[in-house]
């Protein structure tokens, strides 16, 4: 009988999905005695029928009840009522259904559980009509290179795809166009983190406002060169922590009109995007948003960055928010209030072409950790921070470490606490003419 002949109207993938994670569990018990889907690398290789195969490199598996196999064809169910059959000279993992639509399991999972090394999976005439999310569907699958949905049907009820790719770190290529339109998708967290070797996404999901959560959505995707964000509306999201972090090869981002009214977490959501040269976040809305540590971190090639229209006054933490942005001339920070910042550690570390800084409108009452803050700002030549109030600050070491351009800081009206932390707090600035070292009388400098 010829591959893909239609032998039945409908096929449950629910009860087929189940019985082979059960099969799996169970032939691990076995797999000293010649039963089992496993070897000590987590291959398929081993039946009843044909005995040790060695390390499978390609398969495709199929269900389809009544299917009798010849040749190259080997049932490995070992007695399920869903017959599964392995092609053992196909390239390809294949989930089909040529007559009906089969109805996907809530145990979505389960490919993520074959860990067979398998470079392509495609998925067609599925309804997903009774499953609310894809969490895991994939999961921590090194091997497979391209995965293609055909003919997907009743996506309205996902909600969640978190980790849906998570950890496919050979896959290059996703084919999903009819998951473009995805209008329960509430939360996307980690959907291609550390997919590091994807190149392409056909059929991204469009975000609207139901949606609440896309932190580390593409995190440590270092091969993706564009992604095509047009039409999103993320004016509900509340967190994009980690989000395009490690994305090594964007270039740009058209992030203009996006609403992020809702954001509290911005923590690392541009890290190391090393070749991000342009990036339009000047009228982001952040009354809410309390955390941007790390948040341009490492995008070495920014050169500007216009900020001005921002509301912090609900931001806490700006920890490394600009650091190792080592090509950056010009940060316009006037009108920040900052008076609920209770970290600006390493803030502008490693801004080695930062000339000049407006931080007039800063206020420190409630900063404990100044730590490496204009560290390595080497061609800073001037910045004001007599203003600062130091009442609760217990760290400034190497705050002013390596500033080799800095001639003058005013720091008279300090009042530092005794138990504070200073050492190297003003080492190697070989430039500096005048400081009142007073307020550092008795400190460990």
């Amino acid at each position: 009988m010829p591959y893909g002949t239609p032998l039945v109207k409908k096929m449950r993938i629910a009860k087929f999905s189940e019985e082979l994670i059960n099969i799996m569990e169970d032939s691990q018990k076995k797999l000293n005695g010649g039963y089992g889907f496993y070897n000590e690398n987590l291959l398929l290789s081993s039946f009843v029928e044909v005995g040790k195969w060695g390390d499978i490199k390609s398969i495709r598996i199929f269900c389809e009840d009544g299917f009798e196999p010849s040749g190259r064809w080997m049932r490995v169910d070992d007695g399920a009522s869903y017959p599964i059959y392995v092609d053992v000279l196909s390239d390809r993992i294949q989930i089909v259904a040529d007559a009906d639509y089969i109805e996907w399991s809530d145990k979505c999972y389960f490919l993520s559980s074959l860990k067979m090394s398998v470079y392509h999976i495609s998925i067609k005439n599925v309804s997903f009509k009774n499953i609310s999310n894809l969490n895991c569907m994939f999961y921590d699958d090194k091997a497979v290179e391209n995965i293609e949905f055909l003919d997907i049907i009743h996506l309205d009820n996902i909600k969640e795809c978190r980790q849906m790719f998570l950890a496919c770190h050979g896959l290059k290529t996703i084919s999903m166009p009819d998951f473009r339109n995805l209008p329960s998708l509430d939360d996307a967290s980690a959907m291609f983190r550390e997919c590091q070797n994807l190149k392409s996404i056909d059929g991204l999901p469009v975000i609207t406002d139901r949606c609440t959560m896309l932190e580390c959505m593409f995190d440590d995707c270092e091969s993706l060169t564009n992604l095509d964000l047009s039409g999103w509306d993320v004016s509900s999201v509340k967190s994009m922590a980690f989000m395009f972090c490690d994305c090594g090869k964007l270039s740009s981002l058209n992030l203009s009109g996006w609403n992020t009214s809702s954001m509290e977490s911005a923590d690392s959501v541009f890290r190391d995007c090393v070749e991000l040269n342009t990036i339009d976040v000047e009228g982001w809305n952040t009354a809410c948003l309390k955390n941007a540590s790390h948040m341009f971190m490492g995008c070495s090639k920014l050169e500007r960055l216009d900020l001005s229209r921002w509301n912090t006054r609900s931001l806490k933490s700006a920890k490394d928010m600009f650091a190792l942005c080592m090509n950056m001339q010009e940060i316009n920070l006037h009108g920040w209030m900052t008076s609920n910042i209770n970290n600006m550690g390493y803030m502008f570390f490693g801004c080695e072409n930062l000339k000049t800084l407006d931080i007039s409108t800063f206020r420190t009452s409630a900063v404990s950790n100044m730590n490496s803050m204009f560290m390595n700002c080497e061609s800073l030549k001037s910045v004001d921070v007599s203003h600062f109030s130091m009442g609760k600050c217990r760290y400034i070491s190497s705050m002013f470490e390596r500033c080799k351009s800095l001639t003058f800081i005013d720091v008279s009206g300090w009042k530092l606490r005794r138990d504070i932390d200073a050492y190297r707090c003003l080492n190697g600035c070989e430039n500096l003419v005048f400081v009142d070292m007073s307020v550092f009388n008795g400190l460990r400098m």
